[in-house]
């Protein structure tokens, strides 16, 4: 009869880790600060194409926190750039195309990315501009990538 039970236990254990609900995109993203790691641009802007790479360090301890209830807080981090920066900035947010885009709108500037990753751990965006960089007379288009980990 111990075995029976022991056997019934282990079944239930695996019942339940099976039945285990996947994480939404709004649970993945939200409850969670969001570093960056990663900003790269092509084709390149004036020869760089690692934007991150040539960030200052009081930028790369910034952060981003979503809150299910359609805001974001973007955090200065330890350091700030500028000690006359406030230390947060809110923002709104809101998933479009089912959910495969996301767009901010900060100081009435809405901005639309491609989600490329969403995990736990990753937050990976993509977003494009056409623009006459170089004052050439032709457009070009560029995309930035941004890669945010899980702080």
């Amino acid at each position: 009869m111990k075995k029976f039970f022991l056997l019934l236990t282990v079944f239930v254990l695996f019942g339940v880790a099976a039945c285990k609900k996947d994480k939404s995109p709004t649970d993945l993203l939200t409850g969670t600060d969001w570093q960056m790691k990663g900003w790269t641009v092509t084709p390149p802007i004036f020869g760089i194409t690692d934007y991150y790479a040539n960030a200052e360090a009081c930028e790369k301890d910034d952060f981003i926190r979503f809150n299910k209830n359609g805001t974001a807080v973007f955090d200065e981090g330890a350091t700030k750039c500028d000690a006359a920066d406030p230390q947060t900035e809110t923002s709104t947010w809101a998933f479009n195309n089912n959910e495969t885009e996301i767009t901010f709108d900060l100081n009435d500037d809405p901005t639309t990315f491609k989600i490329k990753e969403l995990t736990e751990d990753t937050f990976k965006l993509e977003t494009s501009f056409e623009d006459d960089i170089d004052e050439d007379g032709v457009n070009e288009t560029f995309t930035f990538t941004l890669t945010f980990e899980a702080k």
